[in-house]
């Protein structure tokens, strides 16, 4: 049965007190990337809101709940628990309202039992509940449909800082700068074409006392490197090895693994990570030219390999500092996420521009472990030869400053998902007037349209609820057409140096969309609403 507010039941308004739970207790910094950590930025960006409303406790565990409730009830307030998570992880029953605050991007929202777990099918949570907050319309309209037209869903975006919405105060300030990050970069100008790892800029371990760390990344070749020789390509053999590997085991997670028993498939799984660790173990060095004791220290050394912790000396990483010319398209996102779709981004990318030297894709990977991606971006890359357009890979965390630089730095943010619950970094961007390549399905129909965007065509295909052991088929998600997203890095191109007037246009749409869809008095008055109805 559904829990209401006391205002329901004519007494005196009390004041709110707002529960905040994600589920999600590391430090972000370190679990980039791991299962549901975008809930952690969720709940950030929405407790500025609450804030305006009631007060905000954020706690850690559920068992808090009850004690917390107790001190606030003694206190005079009344409590709504406001859990960041997918609903089949939410609490059923609480003593207070209850509102699971969610993303979807699939085409119908999980309706039956598995794992013998009721709450895997998310009409039950829902009707526990008697309300939910959708992260877009999208979702919302799904809910509607499995709950009747009268569910109380409320489709609220994650309210964004007005920050960003002051970076986009000034029209055509890209096409160069410079970013930053205190992490690892690859870039395919400064370290060659032809890695059989990609080439990163190394860790440093300083003094118990360090000085700052800064190694600029040189926009051409310097004298040393030029000296040197290019590195040599991989031979044929081994990358036709990785390849046949890759797709080997692209057809055993498709076609064969549904098929076997889950004991054989954990067998198969714990054999794959532990060759995986050895050959990491086991594989040189990367070799370079001999030194020479009369040049200069080069400014980009190979990545050697990863070095021994120190007891009491915590590893720190370099500041990076690399310059961008030209114009500039990003990416922010999960590589192990398979919705991302980064391989067609790039792919797609590189032919556009294969002859371009002055464009530049930045992909900024929101994943703390790099052998998510680094061996795939080798294969990638070395495939995709040959192509003069450059590369850039950043690895680690950007704080607000060094997150801001890259938004100045960028002319246009790029979006190849299958299916998005609601995308912050192509909102953030946008809300700092940068136009987007895009498509305008699932949670970007929100504010994805051709006034701010280059709309992506696309088509639709089976897929499976995510976090279903069975890998049934019962969803659809969406196939980007790649053609149309060469066109659009074409187009986008032509329209940035060409036509700056219709450029401007696209950047104040797509900041003006942005203000009405989650500034923070938009969202607040949403919330306001949201509360009051329920």
């Amino acid at each position: 049965m559904r829990r209401g507010f006391t205002q329901d039941h004519g007494t005196p308004n009390k004041p709110v007190t707002f529960l905040l739970y994600s589920g999600f207790t590391r430090n972000i910094e370190d679990a980039l990337g791991e299962p549901e950590y975008s809930y952690h930025f969720v709940l950030n960006g929405f407790r500025a809101a609450l804030a305006e409303i009631g007060s905000t406790i954020v706690i850690t565990s559920l068992s808090e709940v009850d004690a917390t409730l107790d001190m606030q009830e003694e206190a005079g307030a009344q409590c709504v628990l406001l859990c960041f998570m997918p609903p089949h992880q939410a609490p059923i029953s609480a003593r207070c309202p209850v509102f699971c605050v969610f993303a979807w991007e699939f085409s119908n929202i999980p309706d039956e039992i598995f794992e013998q777990d009721p709450r895997s099918d998310w009409r039950r949570v829902f009707a526990c509940h008697g309300r939910a907050i959708s992260l877009s319309e999208h979702a919302a309209r799904l809910v509607r449909e499995a709950m009747g037209a009268g569910f109380p869903v409320f489709a609220i975006a994650v309210p964004l800082p007005e920050r960003l919405l002051r970076l986009g105060q000034r029209d055509n300030e890209a096409l160069s700068g410079t970013i930053a990050i205190r992490g690892s970069l690859y870039d395919t100008r400064a370290h060659g074409p032809y890695p059989e790892q990609p080439v990163w800029t190394p860790p440093s371990i300083p003094s118990p006392a360090p000085e700052p760390i800064e190694a600029s990344v040189a926009d051409g070749p310097t004298e040393a490197s030029s000296a040197a020789q290019p590195p040599a390509a991989p031979s044929r053999l081994r990358v036709s090895f990785g390849v046949s590997r890759y797709y080997a085991l692209m057809w055993y997670r498709d076609a064969v693994r549904t098929l076997l028993p889950s004991v054989v498939t954990r067998m198969i799984s714990t054999v794959g990570r532990f060759y995986t660790r050895v050959r990491l173990v086991l594989k040189p060095p990367v070799s370079g030219p001999p030194k020479d004791t009369t040049a200069p220290e080069p400014a980009l050394p190979i990545m050697p390999p990863e070095d021994a912790p120190v007891a009491g000396i915590k590893s720190v990483e370099p500041l990076q500092r690399v310059a961008l010319f030209g114009v500039v398209y990003t990416a922010v996102f999960n590589p192990k996420d398979g919705r991302k779709n980064w391989h067609d981004m790039l792919t797609a990318f590189c032919w556009a521009f294969r002859d371009n030297p002055d464009v530049t894709l930045v992909m900024k990977m929101a994943h703390h472990d790099r052998s998510t991606f680094e061996g795939m971006l080798a294969l990638l890359l070395e495939r995709l030869q040959p192509f003069r357009c450059r590369i850039i890979t950043l690895h680690g965390w950007l704080d607000d400053d060094e997150y801001d630089a890259l938004i100045r730095a960028t002319d246009y943010y790029v979006n190849t998902s299958s299916c998005e619950g609601l995308c912050l970094p192509l909102m953030e961007f946008m809300s700092a007037a940068r136009p987007a390549i895009a498509p305008d399905h699932t949670a970007m129909a929100d504010y994805i349209n051709e006034d701010n965007a280059f709309v992506l065509s696309y088509g639709t295909e089976y897929n499976v609820w995510p976090h279903d052991p069975r890998d049934l088929f019962r969803t659809m998600r969406h196939r980007l057409e790649w053609d149309s997203l060469v066109d659009a890095y074409r187009a986008s191109h032509r329209i940035r140096l060409d036509d700056p007037a219709r450029y401007a246009a696209m950047g104040r749409a797509a900041r003006q969309v942005m203000r009405e869809t989650c500034s923070v008095p938009v969202v607040r008055a949403k919330l306001d609403q949201a509360i009051r109805q329920a």
